[in-house]
């Protein structure tokens, strides 16, 4: 089929830019999906240049090495439910690349629901041990405080991240990579203006940082519902349905395990080699700050390294999802291979 987006409307109207990977030219698809994610890692740089630039001009050094320090132990936290998160869109995928629509709408609401409940339990454990937490690191009594601050005010609207990257999850799952891209600009650039605004007109120091970072994740969360809200295919959002549907949270997590696991042990294996480096809390923030400084001068540098190694790889993940179904004989995985590599349409 020539179409690759499907058209079709559900009762009560709504914009659709979902993309059947299925169908239609490969390689088309490739630059289509892929490249909103290339350039939305550039937002994405800029994101956290500006907030690292924020607090080492304008507060301390030890403003600096509070918000350095606390991001291997915020990735370690909700990388078990970004895990999940995958596992959510990979079924999302194999439901709607079989184009079964009721697969899809359970899936969607299950995922949602899942978010909004791991959303309070994360809240409610990261505020409340957020004391624990600073002691067990052994945070230096110079840094204590902005530590505290920062991890405090990031788990109170740690919901907006979580709500922001399942939406965006559903959204590219289904082929459309381009809204959750224009969310993250809309963020980056509110980001960018509130953190300037906090820290340097209000003098609110590392508090501003981490409230320009919550009420930026939950503006982009705000779009990416609204959408799920008022999109036109499977995916639509109804409150009125979010309930659990166990087998297919049974699917999720199934799925998306492996990736949670990987991803906490990650954030804690990061912070391990950074604190046995350093010798000290402060040393390990400052350490890991020029780590991430290191890396984005290398991703700036080198964008088709990027492309490779973030694009490339959000892509396969719904394309290879859409197409990976039981009714789906052998001989057609191997002509879609035949095709992919020789660029011929669908």
């Amino acid at each position: 089929m020539a179409e690759t987006t499907r058209r079709r409307f559900l009762p009560g109207g709504g914009r659709r830019g979902d993309v059947d990977m299925t169908e239609g030219s490969i390689p088309k698809h490739i630059l289509t999906f892929a490249l909103p994610l290339l350039v939305g890692n550039i937002f994405q740089q800029l994101y956290n240049m500006v907030d690292t630039w924020v607090v080492g001009n304008y507060v301390s050094s030890e403003a600096m090495a509070a918000v350095g320090s606390v991001g291997p132990i915020i990735n370690m936290l909700i990388g078990f439910f970004l895990g999940l998160a995958s596992g959510a869109g990979v079924v999302i995928s194999q439901y709607y690349g079989a184009k079964n629509d009721e697969g899809v709408e359970k899936t969607v609401h299950t995922s949602l629901m899942m978010t909004l409940v791991m959303a309070v339990v994360f809240t409610g454990i990261g505020m409340g041990m957020t004391p624990f937490m600073v002691d067990m690191m052994g945070t230096p009594e110079n840094v204590r405080p902005d530590t505290t601050t920062y991890l405090s005010i990031y788990f109170a609207g740690v919901a907006g991240l979580m709500l922001y990257n399942m939406g965006a999850g559903i959204l590219r799952a289904v082929g459309d990579s381009r809204r959750p891209f224009y969310f993250l600009v809309v963020s980056a650039v509110m980001n960018t203006v509130l953190d300037l605004v906090f820290v340097i007109a209000f003098d609110m120091g590392v508090a501003g940082v981490a409230l320009a970072t919550i009420l930026s994740q939950a503006t982009s969360a705000v779009l990416v519902i609204v959408v799920l809200l008022r999109a036109g295919s499977a995916i639509r959002f109804s409150p009125r349905r979010l309930r659990i549907h166990w087998p297919t949270m049974g699917r999720i997590v199934k799925v998306g395990i492996p990736a949670a696991v990987q991803m906490a042990l990650e954030g804690a294996a990061r912070l391990h080699i950074a604190n046995r480096r350093s010798g000290s809390w402060k040393a390990a923030g400052e350490l890991v700050d020029r780590i991430n400084r290191e890396e984005r001068d290398r991703v700036r540098g080198d964008t088709f390294c990027t492309f490779e190694e973030s694009a490339g790889d959000m892509y396969v993940s719904p394309t290879a999802a859409q197409w990976v179904q039981p009714e789906i004989p052998d001989e057609v995985y191997e002509e879609v291979r035949r095709k992919w590599l020789a660029g011929e349409p669908g």
